[in-house]
């Protein structure tokens, strides 16, 4: 009993110092409508001694688009838009248009969204705080996602903002699987205007498996 009243109380105190920090960071990603970054994104295997790097870059906008590139030129590519979630490999002219509830294999989308949350309210409905802590100008908290798709697969996302910005400097996700994702921007650009077409990808000569129609 006693060490249920320790824990609840350290959740109050949590909730308590979270709240405003997490308030005034997803009031100030109002003002992003759009985003360019170059990353550099390490991929952590049970079975790899040795972690996997690759660097990138993605361009968000606030209506739910983006395009994730890894290297230049692109050897993955991940574009999301109005259409739905493409996976394009242009090396070997293949593709894979996916709906909402598809997996993506090993490359995981679900917390590439401009803003991170709608509202706090949203916010609170997809995830759980695990703790937060403030290391100068930057925050870092731990999330455990509410939204059952997403917590099939991620047991938590670490995330680290700029409280002055609200800007994601580095989102990381622990994978249930063993594995790990940790996604860092090493540029980060708000705001600009965004290359025509840049979410758009011609696939003539591709070889395409459509599942956006899979139940």
């Amino acid at each position: 009993m006693r060490l249920c009243v320790v824990f609840l109380a350290a959740m109050a105190l949590l909730d308590a110092k979270a709240d405003p920090l997490l308030r005034e960071w997803i009031e100030r990603q109002a003002g992003i409508r759009s985003l360019h970054a170059d990353f550099e994104q390490t991929r952590r295997l049970p079975a790899l001694r040795i972690p996997l790097k690759t660097t990138g870059t993605v361009w968000i906008d606030a209506r739910g688009s983006f395009r994730w590139q890894v290297g230049d030129p692109p050897e993955v590519l991940a574009i999301r838009n109005k259409d739905g979630l493409l996976l394009i490999d242009p090396k070997k002219k293949r593709a894979r248009i996916l709906n909402e509830d598809s997996a993506a294999g090993p490359l995981r989308f679900d917390a590439i969204a401009l803003p991170f949350a709608k509202s706090h309210a949203d916010f609170e409905k997809r995830f759980e705080v695990l703790s937060l802590q403030e290391r100068g100008e930057l925050v870092e908290t731990v999330l455990a996602p509410r939204d059952s798709r997403l917590a099939a697969g991620v047991k938590s996302l670490r995330v680290v903002f700029q409280r002055s910005t609200g800007i994601v400097q580095m989102f990381e996700l622990n994978l249930r699987d063993g594995s790990q994702i940790s996604t860092a921007m090493t540029r980060v650009e708000t705001n600009p205007r965004l290359p025509d077409g840049v979410f758009e990808f011609d696939l003539t000569g591709f070889q395409i498996d459509d599942r956006s129609a899979a139940p």
